[in-house]
């Protein structure tokens, strides 16, 4: 591939460092690069404690930054993520709505119920083998 580093008279200092990064990668360095004053051990400690405030350099009006790039491809994953989210917490209600409206939920509502009904029943008297709802009451022999 290929690499360009922009850079100012007040950065032409740290170029040295990246010249020599580039010719151990097997890559072509003009050698004035290496004539140029290297900063000094507090300028460098400076320079990596603190990233200097740049002005935006385009070649185009409207272009964008490499930042802002990587940002909005963030930010696209992670709407992404929230729609399969959603998109899978619908399919799983419609499910349950399919299943008769909740799924386990449901089923121990439904048979809470029908105890409810067998206690009911057995309290006046009636089995749910032996009686009907019209107070009917089946003979057992004994």
């Amino acid at each position: 591939g290929e690499a360009i580093t922009l850079f100012t008279e007040k950065d032409a200092k740290y170029i040295r460092d990246i010249a020599t990064v580039v010719r151990k990668s097997g890559g072509e360095v003009p050698d004035w690069m290496f004539s140029v004053e290297k900063a000094t051990r507090p300028e460098m400690q400076r320079f990596q404690a603190e990233a200097p405030n740049r002005e935006r350099i385009s070649t185009t009006k409207g272009s964008r930054t490499a930042a802002s790039h990587i940002a909005d491809k963030k930010k696209r994953k992670r709407m992404a993520r929230r729609r399969r989210r959603r998109e899978s917490r619908s399919k799983a209600a419609k499910a349950q709505e399919d299943d008769g409206g909740g799924g386990d939920r449901s089923q121990k509502k439904k048979a809470k119920k029908e105890k409810k009904k067998l206690s009911k029943n057995k309290s006046n008297g009636r089995e749910e083998a032996g009686g009907n709802d019209d107070g009917d009451f089946a003979a057992f022999g004994s």
